[in-house]
């Protein structure tokens, strides 16, 4: 079966993504500085800051190896450097595989099963992940959205991309158990996840018009993974316009979305001016679109 993968340039917005689910219960310090991260207007502040909070997690991690929310604060941190901030296709690939274990063996130690999760068969993980329940959302997003940036940087490896569909079933689990969890950010995933492989062009856009909807204008990501796909499907005017539409409306105000947001704004801006010198997009957003 061929295996599609979106556009390096859609991946690069997942760089925000993990910022919405920082809000630990591991310390006033290590917690102040995760949760505020996705309240920096400057995703540069974020990258040079990033080696000093891995260093500081892992010095929490040498005295309470054990605890479940530093092994994935840790996971987070490694995952977000190494898959976004990493040129160096080895050092990537290093520090994305830390991510995971500190991911997998953070989410075994809340839910049972996990511990096995890259081994397991299908069927086997499946009955794990349908055995969580509300308590466990936010332990199969994070581990989720952790795995997918495991399986970006080994985009060629079959064997890496046979992982997706176990990250497709945590992620439609959060969904069922939280339909509008974090603003539709676990349905943004299922959009990324289809537009991958495992849906038709309508699951795609069904999945992108509802993140949109649960984003209720404070997130502009939705809208902007929606536009850009639209052009890398082929669809480029009616993306055009939708990424245009974004830029007019500027950064919506919301403390919770502020990087993000500045982020998703800044990738429609090079998005359209890459469509215009092509012709294919003109600046501006045509009346009455």
């Amino acid at each position: 079966m061929t295996r599609k993968i979106i556009a390096g340039s859609c991946f690069s917005l997942l760089v925000a993504l993990l910022l919405t689910g920082c809000s630990l219960s591991m310390g006033p310090s290590a917690n102040d500085i995760l949760s505020g991260m996705g309240r920096v207007p400057d995703s540069t502040i974020v990258k040079d800051g990033l080696p000093t909070y891995i260093i500081m997690i892992e010095s929490m991690l040498s005295k309470a190896p054990d605890d479940p929310k530093l092994l994935e604060a840790a996971a987070q941190l490694y995952s977000l450097y190494g898959a976004y901030f990493v040129d160096d296709q080895e050092r990537a690939r290093s520090l994305t595989a830390r991510a995971l274990e500190y991911a997998l063996t953070s989410s075994a130690k809340i839910i049972p099963g996990m511990v096995s999760a890259r081994s397991s068969s299908y069927a086997d993980f499946e009955t794990v992940v349908k055995n969580t329940s509300v308590k466990d959302v936010a332990t199969l997003f994070s581990t989720g959205s952790v795995w997918l940036d495991w399986v970006r940087v080994r985009k060629d490896d079959l064997d890496a991309v046979a992982d997706l569909p176990m990250i497709q079933l945590m992620m439609q689990r959060v969904t069922e158990l939280e339909a509008d969890y974090r603003s539709g950010m676990a349905t943004l995933y299922l959009a990324l996840l289809a537009s991958m492989e495992y849906g038709d062009d309508q699951s795609v856009r069904d999945y992108f018009n509802r993140a949109v909807e649960q984003a209720a204008g404070k997130n502009l990501m939705p809208q902007v993974f929606y536009g850009i796909w639209l052009t890398n499907n082929g669809e480029v005017e009616a993306g055009c316009v939708k990424l245009k539409k974004v830029i007019q409306s500027g950064l919506p105000v919301s403390d919770q979305f502020t990087l993000m947001n500045d982020f998703a704004l800044k990738q429609a801006k090079q998005t359209i001016d890459k469509l215009g010198q092509t012709g294919s997009c003109q600046p501006g957003l045509e009346k009455g679109k």
